[in-house]
């Protein structure tokens, strides 16, 4: 009698885990919900406290939001703190245009030639375009570092700025 308890437990367990584990894809579509454990699932990462100075995100991201004139064919960034970082060892990148929504564009980082060497900004990857507002997000592995940004519309180089530390960026 005592086994057949232990086992009806256990199945118990099971089942309330399973069905709490299928819930979070319906909760996640619903995010005005309310839920405390979509809003723990969404704020990921965002507990972490700065590990130094260069340190800014308790999130681990850096986005900026850019806009153009004309057609935005490139977007340039660099770490004015840190000049040894790996695209996809040590951070990711992710673009947001009206044309294809969020994408990850770390394969598509250079930092070999290209235009606009006056920006000063190592690393660089290409928008196909057509898009005169995108939004760029660095998204750091292990820590984060404050992220300078540019791009490229029609021929002429702009520098942006930093970028500014995103929590509510949660497609990424």
């Amino acid at each position: 009698m005592h086994m057949w308890n232990k086992g009806l437990v256990a199945a118990v367990l099971v089942v309330g885990v399973g069905a709490g584990c299928g819930g979070t894809e319906q909760e996640a579509q619903n995010e005005s919900s309310g839920s405390p454990v979509l809003a723990q699932y969404l704020n990921r990462g965002t507990e972490l406290e700065a590990l130094d100075g260069d340190n800014q995100c308790p999130s681990w991201k850096f986005c900026k939001e850019l806009d153009g004139n004309k057609n935005i064919t490139h977007v340039f960034f660099d770490f004015p703190s840190k000049k040894d970082l790996e695209p996809g060892k040590d951070y990711k990148v992710y673009s947001y245009t009206d044309q294809r929504g969020w994408e990850e564009v770390t394969d598509r980082v250079k930092d070999q030639g290209g235009p606009c060497d006056e920006l000063g900004l190592s690393y660089r990857f290409e928008l196909p375009g057509p898009d005169r507002h995108a939004k760029v997000c660095v998204a750091f592995k292990d820590r984060s570092y404050k992220v300078e940004f540019g791009h490229k519309e029609d021929g002429l180089c702009k520098k942006d700025g930093e970028g500014k530390c995103k929590d509510e960026d949660h497609a990424l």
